[in-house]
């Protein structure tokens, strides 16, 4: 078993900022937490293919990337993707092609910025999506009622 961390990066002017898996031996047990991403010169932020356990979570994805912010490849499986941040025009691709993908954990998703493309939003994201219908409430006033159709 390989076990490897990325944490506490930036990823500024690369071609892609992470690219885990291939060679044909599947990459193992990685964790990927805490880093920044500027789409600016990046293809991706986070290419993932053939990898079996992978947890990311709680980094940030700024600007426009070429392609996607994260893409995931038909080969993985057992991947977390939560808590993060995509502030830019881009989010995630192939999510739903890999084997056990969860984009909530204990109920905590993503957050999409509005200028995300929905397309780029799994649906089995439970996190803030752009364009949806959220109440925003400042702390110390009363939200009034609201009614969702």
């Amino acid at each position: 078993m390989n076990s490897i961390t990325i944490f506490n990066n930036t990823f500024i002017n690369t071609t892609t900022g992470i690219e885990i898996g291939g060679g044909g031996a599947k990459a193992n047990w990685w964790n990927i937490y805490n880093n920044s991403f500027s789409g600016a010169g990046i293809t991706t932020g986070i290419n993932v293919y053939y990898v079996y356990y992978l947890n990311i979570t709680n980094n940030s994805f700024t600007d426009n990337f070429v392609n996607y912010a994260v893409t995931f490849s038909i080969w993985n499986q057992n991947l977390n993707l939560w808590n993060n941040y995509f502030w830019g025009n881009d989010g995630v691709n192939g999510a739903s092609s890999s084997t056990n993908t969860s984009l909530c954990v204990n109920d905590i998703g993503n957050f999409y910025n509005g200028s995300v493309d929905l397309a780029e939003v799994p649906a089995k994201d439970c996190g803030p999506t752009p364009k949806a219908r959220e109440c925003i409430v400042s702390p110390g006033v009363e939200p009034a009622p609201l009614m969702l159709t």
